[in-house]
């Protein structure tokens, strides 16, 4: 509040946005700047749409996973904490339309689910579908027991009792469209929504353990390859990697290492060649600035 002094009108303090004061016995007059509640300058708004991606991707997998797996989850945070933290910054651009379709798949070269200082087993690409690696063929609906062997030769870091996730991101009714980054397949467009296949399939390496894989919902591909059971309306599989169906597959194991304890690798990931495509059009700089203006950046003035 403004003080006034004497008949002159000699003030001094604040009314509004205009501050009073007296220098060398002049009374003066300042103006406080305007305060910009949003100025949504570039690195603000790349944050936003990064952050809209990375909630995309904390959809896409809450529905499966427990996300009870990052170890550097600080006390203060909860496990949608710890998965924002270790994906925000991995997360591609994505435009503010396609942010609000529900159901749409998260673009990053690669969503962890999974956070420790165990060795990631990785995920690979062999004969046109997405999987383990194998060192060794294996034929057939083999056991748990002759498949944990072949594991553990194969990955010398595995050990007897470590439980293997593999998550997947399957996307039903759209494929990637090189001049809009997707389309919806004709008629399948219900609500502006993806209609999406997912789970997870979880098994422990166990020696002693003589059920078959396909109890798992776990395959053998092409002798070399452990893969998914999980199949599309259409009758391929979802981890087939000649699809222009976005999907994504996850992988990460878990060890008890104390009372209700566990160590985790770094997931790792891989997709099909939609979800490819999608990914590296969201990196084209026509792209990157559709999404900016998408959310009304304020661009300086040069």
């Amino acid at each position: 509040m403004a003080k006034f002094y004497g008949t002159a009108g000699t003030r001094r303090g604040s009314v509004g946005n205009e501050v009073y004061y007296i220098q060398k016995t002049q009374n003066i007059v300042r103006r406080l700047p305007a305060f910009i509640h949003n100025p949504r300058t570039v690195k603000q708004q790349t944050q936003r749409i990064r952050m809209k991606n990375c909630l995309l991707g904390l959809k896409n997998v809450k529905s499966e996973l427990d996300l009870s797996t990052f170890i550097n989850q600080e006390v203060i945070e909860n496990k949608d904490n710890a998965y924002i933290k270790n994906n925000v910054n991995r997360c591609s651009y994505i435009d503010k339309r396609t942010s609000n379709i529900a159901n749409f798949p998260s673009l990053s070269d690669n969503i962890v689910c999974s956070y420790g200082t165990l060795t990631t087993l990785p995920l690979s690409i062999a004969s046109n579908f997405i999987g383990i690696f194998l060192s060794n063929p294996l034929e057939g609906d083999v056991s748990i027991k002759t498949l944990s062997i072949e594991l553990m030769n194969t990955y010398t870091f595995l050990r007897n009792e470590d439980t293997i996730t593999l998550f997947y991101y399957y996307c039903d009714n759209i494929e990637y469209d090189a001049n809009t980054l997707y389309h919806f397949v004709a008629g399948t467009q219900i609500k502006n929504m993806i209609q999406v296949q997912t789970g997870r399939k979880t098994f422990k390496i166990n020696t002693n353990n003589e059920n078959p894989i396909s109890m798992y919902g776990l395959r053998i591909h092409n002798r070399l390859l452990l893969t998914l059971q999980a199949q599309t309306p259409r009758g391929t599989y979802v981890t087939l990697y000649e699809d222009n169906h976005p999907c994504y597959v996850l992988c990460f194991y878990a060890r008890l290492i104390a009372e209700d304890q566990y160590n985790f690798p770094i997931s790792s990931m891989l997709y099909n060649k939609g979800y490819e495509d999608m990914l590296a059009y969201s990196k084209t700089p026509a792209y990157i600035d559709l999404c900016l203006q998408s959310f009304d950046v304020n661009l300086p003035n040069y």
